[in-house]
């Protein structure tokens, strides 16, 4: 099976999650970006069983986001996850400057999500680079994109939409 082939597995209602995380393994094995991004998903949302404790799950997970997302802007999904994983802390250390860095990434490849979290930093300064025009910009982008908690941040607090 190929990657593409397992992506569509994923997608089925009863598709082969099974043989698809199987194939992703493998291929993230080989180097495949798809397949890293895969791999982390079905890691992290619980779709596989793996025989490692959560602490390692979760660096795993971390570093398999990084790669997909540091490969190009082909998995703006994995940009948003990574993201989120250093603004949590899970599976990395916590560096909301990084996390701001990666959902500015993934709000330039069109994510709602990382519209909203990138402008919810720059506007608060938590990860010590407070700009409100940066910030500004991506929580009407994120409105644009019927974001709700955007849209209400812009109502709340008199940006334009």
């Amino acid at each position: 099976m190929t990657v593409d082939e397992a992506a569509k597995q994923h997608k089925l209602r009863d598709g082969n999650r099974e043989s698809a995380y199987k194939c992703f393994e493998a291929y993230a094995d080989l180097g495949d970006v798809k397949a890293k991004y895969f791999k982390a998903y079905y890691i992290q949302q619980k779709l596989v069983r793996l025989d490692i404790d959560q602490t390692d799950k979760n660096k795993l997970v971390a570093k398999l986001y990084k790669e997909a997302s540091d490969s190009g802007d082909e998995f703006p999904e994995a940009q948003l996850r990574y993201g989120d994983c250093l603004f949590k802390g899970v599976g990395v250390q916590r560096d909301l400057k990084e996390s701001a860095l990666y959902f500015t990434k993934a709000a330039e490849n069109g994510k709602a999500v990382g519209m909203f979290n990138a402008a919810t930093l720059y506007l608060s300064d938590k990860a010590g680079i407070k700009e409100e025009a940066l910030g500004e910009k991506y929580m009407r982008l994120a409105a644009y994109k019927q974001h709700k908690q955007a849209i209400d941040y812009c109502k709340k607090n008199g940006l334009p939409l």
